[in-house]
């Protein structure tokens, strides 16, 4: 039996707070997100606030609709590869993060 993970992106402001002593993140794209996650196994979906904000020069992406829980039919994109540049490095990624 093969198993998989689907995956939902959503952009957007997210708070940082404290429930039960442990951390937690809400706001809205944490909901779409988490809705966005019934995407079937080893597909990455995005919204469009995502797509907005992604530099597609470096994502190949499927439109497709899929269902949102309690929303009904939306445009999402499938997030199908996510190449690197010709430095062979992200943009906005920098090799030597700190983590405080």
């Amino acid at each position: 039996m093969k198993t998989g993970l689907g995956i939902g992106i959503d952009y957007g402001k997210v708070k940082l707070v404290t429930v039960n002593n442990e951390p937690t993140i809400l706001g809205v794209p944490v909901i779409y997100a988490y809705r966005l996650s019934n995407a079937p196994s080893n597909h990455t979906y995005i919204n469009q606030s995502v797509y907005k904000n992604l530099n597609t020069k470096y994502a190949k992406l499927i439109e497709t609709i899929t269902d949102i829980k309690n929303t009904g039919d939306a445009i999402v994109y499938d997030l199908i590869d996510f190449e690197k540049n010709e430095n062979n490095e992200l943009d906005w990624y920098e090799a030597n993060q700190t983590v405080a």
